[in-house]
C-alpha cells in the first residue's frame, strides 16, 4: 500500500517536472523568435526631426539582422512635393549597390554581398541626401509587405526573405504658418483639379445630347423618292 503511494507520487512528481519542462522550452522558443524577429529590421535614422523650408539633411537606412545576408532591397515612399532626394550615398552593409534609383515619390535602392563576404550584424546599407523643398508634416514609409518579394527585402540562401520589420520617418518642416499655408495651396489645386475634371465631364455630356438631339432631327426629316418639281410617273 505505502509502496504504491510511493510510486504514484514519484510518477505525479515526473509529470509536473515534464510539464515544466515542456513549458519552459515554449517560452524560450517564442522569446527566441521574437528576438530574431525583432533583428531582422530596416530602420530610417533619424526617424523624427524639424526642419526648415531649404534645410538640406542626411537619412541614414540601417539594416539590423542575425543571418548572413545575400542582399537587400529598400522601396521607401515619399511625398515629392515636400522632399527632394539629392542623391544616394553607399553604406557599408553591401559592397555592391548596382541600383540606387528615385523617380516619382519612389525610392529603390538594392544592395548585394560578394560572394563570400555574407552580411550580418547591424550597418548603414544607405543614406539618403534630401531637401525640405516645402513646408508640411511628411513621411518617409519603407514599403513592406510580409511574404511580398516586389518591395523591400532582406534575402539570405535560397531567395528566402528574413525581413520582419521596418519603421519610417517623420520629418516635420517650416513653422505651423507655413504647414497650413501649404495644406491650403495642395487643397486649392486639388480643389481646382475636380472643377477641371467636372466641367470636362460635362462638355462631354452636353456634346453627346446635341449629337442625339441633331441625330433625331435628321430622322424626323421627311426625304421623298420623287422631286417635288417633277410630276409623279404615270401609270
Amino acid at each position: 500500500m505505502i509502496m504504491a503511494k510511493k510510486m504514484r507520487l514519484h510518477f505525479l512528481q515526473i509529470a509536473i517536472f515534464l510539464l515544466g519542462l515542456t513549458f519552459a522550452l515554449l517560452f524560450l522558443f517564442n522569446f527566441n523568435q521574437k528576438i530574431n524577429a525583432a533583428e531582422n529590421e530596416i530602420l530610417l535614422d533619424p526617424a523624427e526631426k524639424s526642419l526648415r523650408m531649404g534645410d538640406e539633411f542626411k537619412v541614414d537606412i540601417l539594416i539590423s539582422t542575425r543571418e548572413k545576408l545575400l542582399g537587400a532591397d529598400v522601396k521607401i515612399i515619399f511625398d515629392p512635393t515636400v522632399i527632394e532626394v539629392l542623391g544616394i550615398e553607399d553604406g557599408k552593409a553591401f559592397k555592391l549597390t548596382p541600383l540606387k534609383v528615385s523617380k516619382d515619390g519612389s525610392i529603390s535602392i538594392v544592395g548585394l554581398a560578394e560572394s563570400k563576404n555574407k552580411f550580418s550584424g547591424k550597418a548603414v546599407f544607405a543614406t539618403l541626401k534630401l531637401k525640405a523643398k516645402d513646408a508640411g508634416d511628411t513621411k518617409l514609409k519603407i514599403a513592406f509587405s510580409k511574404g511580398s518579394t516586389t518591395d523591400s527585402n532582406l534575402t539570405k540562401e535560397k531567395a528566402t526573405d528574413v525581413l520582419t520589420k521596418v519603421g519610417e520617418g517623420h520629418y516635420i518642416i517650416g513653422t505651423a504658418a507655413q504647414r497650413t499655408g501649404a495644406g491650403i495651396k495642395k487643397s486649392t489645386w486639388q480643389i481646382i483639379l475636380i472643377i477641371i475634371i467636372i466641367l470636362f465631364i460635362g462638355a462631354l455630356i452636353f456634346l453627346y445630347f446635341r449629337w442625339r438631339k441633331y441625330q433625331k432631327e435628321t430622322e424626323d426629316i421627311f426625304v421623298p423618292s420623287v422631286p417635288l418639281d417633277r410630276p409623279p410617273p404615270s401609270g
